[in-house]
């Protein structure tokens, strides 16, 4: 029985088991996440709209897709890395990308023309939704946790945007109606 101690040196083996397939998970993941990273920052250099462009939105980006790429990079070059420091590039790898996501959202939310704000409102759910349901779906799918871990780490993902919609509905009056009146907030929620 290794969780009892029962057999010598079994604890230990399946530690490093665990942290071989931490390593090659997140691998996987990081190099998914920043493939998509940087396919959408030659997007929106290149072919973006003009509010992708202004740099409180393009020099996060930046930074996002240039730490991703340096996590890759890290986990790609050393295959031997101890536990804590995969959980350390875990936490930088769908962390940074979270946080982006909801200055994003707020940005939108705020830097809106207010000839456009009726069309963004309505659009807000499905834009916001999307980006935080592949984020889930790879941590979900590649990183090994507990049961309880990763509903902590899926759950937090899944409110996360919620209660940024709130900080958007503070800003935009058209939002607020949007979300609170026309149902858009419930639409985010079953998404």
């Amino acid at each position: 029985c290794p969780q009892g101690g029962l057999i010598p040196d079994s604890s230990a083996q399946f530690g490093e088991d665990i942290r071989c397939l931490l390593g090659k998970r997140l691998r996987l993941a990081v190099s998914i996440l920043f493939g998509g990273a940087l396919a959408f920052l030659i997007r929106n250099l290149f072919w973006g709209p003009d509010h992708v462009l202004e740099t409180h939105i393009l020099v996060p980006q930046i930074m996002v897709t240039a730490v991703l790429g340096g996590v890759t990079v890290l986990l790609v070059a050393k295959s031997c890395l101890s536990v804590r420091i995969l959980r350390f590039c875990e936490f930088a790898v769908f962390g940074l990308p979270a946080v982006f996501f909801v200055w994003v959202q707020f940005c939108v939310a705020c830097d809106t023309a207010p000839q456009e704000i009726a069309a963004a409102a309505r659009a807000f759910p499905a834009e916001t939704t999307i980006r935080w349901i592949i984020l889930m779906n790879v941590y979900g799918v590649f990183i090994p946790n507990t049961w309880r871990r990763a509903a902590i780490v899926v759950g937090s993902m899944s409110a996360v945007p919620i209660v940024a919609a709130f900080g958007a509905i503070t800003q935009q009056q058209a939002v607020r109606n949007y979300l609170l009146d026309q149902g858009g907030l419930s639409s985010m929620g079953i998404w």
